[in-house]
C-alpha cells in the first residue's frame, strides 16, 4: 500500500469515527446537558 492509499484509508477511518461520535453524542442529549451547565452537568453532581 502506498503512503498516499493509506493517509485516504486512515483520514476516512478518523473521519467515520467522529461522525459516529458525534451522532451518539446528539441522539443522547450530551450536547444539551453541556451546552445548559458546561462540564459542571455532565461530571459533577447531580
Amino acid at each position: 500500500m502506498s503512503g498516499k492509499k493509506f493517509l485516504i484509508f486512515l483520514f476516512t477511518c478518523l473521519l467515520l469515527f467522529a461522525l459516529g461520535l458525534y451522532l451518539y453524542m446528539y441522539k443522547t442529549g450530551w450536547f444539551d446537558i453541556f451546552l445548559d451547565s458546561g462540564f459542571k452537568g455532565l461530571y459533577g453532581d447531580k
